[in-house]
């Protein structure tokens, strides 16, 4: 059934905003006890979203490494295949399925940044900062500033970090850049 699958991104949606707990959870368990009456690769990416969503990391990889192989384009497993890599630390294959993902979707912009925070967490500050190049020269919609403030100060750029806080105090996003200056100053101090 297509609930199955509507659950599963719903609690996505969730996790992705930090919201409902609770209600993440219960999506999540909906979807895996409707994942029989999926396809075989909807059910692995069920089972995978399941696991991940539980913390059985290994789970949740086999899982989503089985639907990758019945279908290599599964931009969904692919994707929380390079997350689940990286937060266990297996750069190669999470750098190779980030990779992936924005062959298969190059205008999603959440794929691009994923890309570059997998490549950040492996200590490639040079070639996340390409792929935030990259996204500014694609006019990829998607919030860069904190991940390219990230780069600039670890190089030490600490002018220009907050030269881009500066200039956000005139964006919607003023608070963001509020915030930053505090942590400037205060990392500063």
């Amino acid at each position: 059934s297509g609930f199955a699958a509507a659950y599963v991104q719903l609690a996505i949606s969730l996790a992705n905003a930090g919201l409902q707990r609770a209600r993440q959870d219960s999506l999540a368990e909906t979807a895996y006890r409707l994942r029989a009456r999926l396809p075989e690769r909807e059910r692995y990416d069920v089972e995978g979203a399941y696991y991940f969503g539980r913390n059985d990391r290994g789970k949740a990889i086999a899982a989503f490494e089985r639907a990758i192989a019945i279908d290599s384009s599964d931009v969904d497993a692919l994707n929380s295949l390079a997350i689940l890599s990286m937060r266990t630390r297996n750069f190669p294959r999470a750098i190779q399925a980030a990779r992936r993902t924005v062959a298969i979707e190059p205008s999603s912009g959440i794929l691009w940044a994923n890309l570059a925070n997998v490549l950040f967490d492996d200590g490639k500050l040079d070639e996340a900062d390409s792929v935030y190049r990259e996204m500014k020269a694609r006019k990829i919609e998607y919030p860069r500033d904190y991940g390219e403030s990230v780069v600039l100060w670890l190089r030490g750029e600490h002018d220009s970090v907050e030269a881009r806080a500066r200039a956000g105090l005139k964006s919607q996003n003023a608070g963001v850049s509020r915030r930053s200056l505090t942590m400037l100053r205060l990392l500063l101090e």
